[in-house]
């Protein structure tokens, strides 16, 4: 077995470590593989020091690197850790996540592009990220994200009651002031439809209540903030339809954990989604930023329990190919 080192921002939490990088840390671990990991740290020079000082002066330990690859700042992470590895000889794997890749990558090609060819394979969950670099003469291994589906039991009843539910982080790539005006535009509608937001501020959060309050919606929504995985399976099945609003998409674990659970979704078309899922079958997809067709098939669909009932049962069906034991055999086929 190859010895692994996961590299990222990987943040210990009362759950364990945090992210897909930390699950797989944790999952890889629990198969019997030595595995490390680095990051812990949400500073950023301490994550770049900590994460090359392992990678440096403890070589001897780890044979691949299996890099969380992101946009932005914390690409330049990856960038040093990639070279590093290359003078020391090591295998390097990245594996890229985050809906706004793709948008990064075309700002600087020849840089990202040179940075990828050093790698000794790329990986990413997402099919339209692998579709886009493969439009670049680079080939990707496609891995998909999974998600602990026991967690996740199917529990969603149709029903009567008008509840939506919204589960992100209040940050602009996320647009929770789109749910909110979904509400407003259905309120004549629907008088007593609610809005469930659940998720922490990045941001957006004391501008998402002024909204709120300016369109007379304070008794329609009700923000709770960021709640445990165990406690959100409950809301799910408490809910008629999970909206996701999202400008950005390159997997969307928070839409499988939803389609697990059986709530039936109605999203926007952006990154992956429309690569994953069936629009019509699985989930209801709209075009991204058009206000008045997103909240019209949230209507129809508030209206149609046929077809709600077809799309829990399919999107429970999708998600539960993203299990671990699922999963599981790529990362060994690749890792062993």
């Amino acid at each position: 077995m190859k010895r692994i080192l996961v590299c990222g921002p990987i943040f210990d939490t009362p759950a364990g470590p945090s992210g897909q990088g930390g699950k797989l840390y944790t999952k890889l671990k629990s198969e019997g593989y030595t595995v490390y990991k680095r990051s812990k740290y949400r500073n950023k020079i301490l994550r770049v020091a900590d994460t090359l000082f392992f990678v440096i002066f403890h070589a001897r330990k780890y044979d691949i690197i299996l890099i969380q690859m992101f946009s932005n700042m914390a690409f330049i992470i990856d960038y040093l850790v990639i070279n590093v590895a290359r003078i020391l000889n090591k295998k390097t794997i990245p594996i890229i996540r985050g809906g706004a890749f793709v948008e990064f990558y075309n700002r600087f090609p020849n840089w990202i592009g040179g940075v990828l060819r050093k790698s000794s394979l790329i990986s990413s969950p997402s099919l339209f990220i692998g579709q886009f670099l493969k439009s670049k003469n680079l080939e990707v291994l496609n891995i998909p994200n999974f998600i602990e589906t026991h967690k996740f039991p199917y529990s969603w009843n149709p029903t009567d009651e008008h509840k939506l539910l919204w589960v992100r982080a209040f940050t602009d790539i996320y647009k929770p002031e789109f749910a909110i005006k979904t509400v407003h535009k259905l309120k004549e509608s629907f008088p007593n439809i609610k809005l469930t937001m659940v998720g922490p501020d990045m941001g957006k959060l004391t501008y998402c209540k002024a909204l709120i309050n300016e369109l007379g919606l304070n008794e329609s929504i009700k923000i709770t903030g960021s709640i445990s995985n165990n406690e959100l399976s409950h809301i799910y099945a408490s809910h008629t339809i999970y909206i996701n609003t999202t400008s950005y998409e390159s997997f969307g674990v928070a839409l499988i954990e939803a389609a697990c659970t059986g709530i039936p979704v109605v999203s926007t078309d952006v990154g992956e989604i429309p690569f994953m899922w069936q629009n019509g079958e699985e989930m209801m997809i709209v075009k991204d930023n058009n206000l008045d067709a997103f909240s019209e098939a949230v209507k129809n669909l508030l209206l149609d329990k046929n077809a709600q009932t077809r799309l829990s049962k399919n999107a429970r069906t999708k998600a539960e190919q993203f299990s671990w034991e699922n999963v599981k055999p790529q990362w060994n086929k690749l890792l062993v």
